[in-house]
């Protein structure tokens, strides 16, 4: 089950958040943005995938772009999905509700080592 929900502001951060750079759990779950500043979520993607240790965290890539080549990519860098963004708050709130749902409740995450 989720406990908390934590943001950063760029891409550089979150790496230095998943890598365990701070006081801080890692967490069981990463919702990414693809058009971070600084990093984008595509080279944040490829760098989790690529560390042994974050590897098998399931990221989710949350983004407002359609754009099949990103998407593509996306999956080939081994995002565990790939999710428009919801366009108004309604659709947001449904969104945030069949996340927790799925990934709160239904799925079972990888031990962390």
């Amino acid at each position: 089950m989720m406990d908390a929900v934590v943001s950063v502001p760029d891409g550089d951060k979150a790496l230095s958040y998943l890598r365990g750079e701070g006081e801080h759990p890692r967490p069981d779950l990463v919702f990414l943005d693809l058009h971070l500043p600084k990093k984008s979520g595509l080279e944040v993607l490829a760098e989790i995938k690529a560390n042994p240790t974050l590897k098998a965290m399931p990221i989710v890539v949350v983004s407002g772009s359609a754009n099949p080549a990103e998407i593509r990519e996306a999956y080939e860098l081994h995002a565990s999905c790939y999710v428009r963004k919801p366009d108004d708050l309604p659709q947001f709130l449904d969104f945030a509700r069949s996340c927790y749902a799925f990934w709160g409740g239904a799925v079972v995450f990888p031990p962390k080592d």
